[in-house]
This record gives structure tokens, C-alpha cells and sequence, in this order.
């Protein structure tokens, strides 16, 4: 954006809910690399805004999504679908040009998966 002297944009990062928690005994790294996500999110944001600059930039963080990368989850796991992700990020792109949404944190209803 900044070679193109664009000052307007928005950049999405599409994390994982893993970012918000540590709950599980396994997948130690997993965790670490989307909490570094989170704020790899959270330091981009700042260094724009402290140039002024009217980037964006929002961590989409969705819980279990049926994708083709994942596989086919067994039939009683309770999955979004990957259009329910586009959905939020569509929403996330029609706020206001003065509203920033810096995080949106996504899971399946209901969920066992606790956050805070």
C-alpha cells in the first residue's frame, strides 16, 4: 500500500480462536503461532497509527470451520462453514471509515470452547 502511496486500506489477518486461549495440554506451538498472529495484528496497527495512516487492520479469529483443509470433522462436531468466516469479514469491511475493528472472535453455537 505505502509503494503505491495508498493511505487507505485494510489488511485481514484470518487467525484462530487459539489465539485467545491455551486450554488444552496439546498443541503448544499451534497456540504460540496464532497468539503471535494476534499480535504480529496488534503491532502493525499501532506503527500505522502512529504514521497517521488510515489503514485497518483486523484479526479474524474463527473456532472450528469446515474447510477442505481440515478435513471432513466427524458428524458430531459442531462446525461453522467457511462462509460464515466470509460473512464476518464482508461485515468487518462495510464499518464506517472512522470505526476500526480490531478483533472479531468466532465460534460455532454452542460451544464448549471457553475463551475468557
Amino acid at each position: 500500500m505505502k509503494k503505491r502511496n495508498n493511505e487507505h486500506g485494510h489488511v485481514i489477518m484470518i487467525n484462530s480462536v487459539a489465539a485467545h486461549t491455551s486450554q488444552y495440554p496439546i498443541g503448544g506451538m499451534y497456540y504460540a503461532s496464532k497468539h503471535g498472529v494476534k499480535v504480529l495484528a496488534m503491532c502493525l496497527r499501532k506503527e500505522l497509527a502512529d504514521r497517521n495512516s488510515t489503514i485497518k487492520v483486523t484479526c479474524v479469529s474463527p473456532g472450528r470451520t469446515r474447510t477442505d483443509i481440515a478435513g471432513t470433522p466427524p458428524p458430531e462436531w459442531i462446525a461453522m462453514e467457511a462462509s460464515d468466516v466470509a460473512t464476518a469479514v464482508v461485515n468487518v469491511l462495510s464499518a464506517s471509515p472512522v470505526t476500526q475493528i480490531c478483533e472479531v472472535i468466532m465460534t460455532p453455537v454452542p460451544t464448549k470452547f471457553t475463551i475468557y
